[in-house]
């Protein structure tokens, strides 16, 4: 797993969105639904230290919640990306960013729902 934070399309499935997070040695990847070619699609990553999951939401639907196996600190050397795989280099994604925020804590799907209805 390569160390730092990346929110882009799918490695599998270009139409998702994924978000990994690695330190180095372990590394996690969760997945939203597919997004529709051309329509505006609101992505949120979300890395929860208390519940210890990462999670994706397209829109208001949040994808299917992945226990984090990253042991080492959150602190590594790597950036966070938008749009193509950490550290790798490849992986580029075919969008337009809009707007980014980053928040130091886990937001909830109320919050999400706030944005996702500022977005669209």
């Amino acid at each position: 797993a390569t160390q730092g934070w990346l929110l882009s399309a799918g490695s599998t499935t270009a139409a998702q969105a994924q978000m990994q997070v690695g330190d180095g040695t372990n590394g996690t990847t969760a997945v939203s639904a597919s997004r529709t070619s051309g329509a505006l699609s609101i992505v949120t990553a979300v890395r929860d230290t208390s519940a210890d999951t990462v999670r994706t939401f397209l829109g208001n639907t949040g994808g299917t919640a992945v226990t984090d196996a990253t042991t080492a600190t959150s602190a590594n050397t790597e950036v966070l990306r938008v749009g193509r795989l950490s550290g790798a280099g490849t992986g580029y994604s075919d969008f337009e960013v809009i707007a980014a925020a980053v928040w130091r804590r886990a937001l909830n799907a109320n919050e999400i729902a706030t944005i996702v209805a500022r977005y669209t």
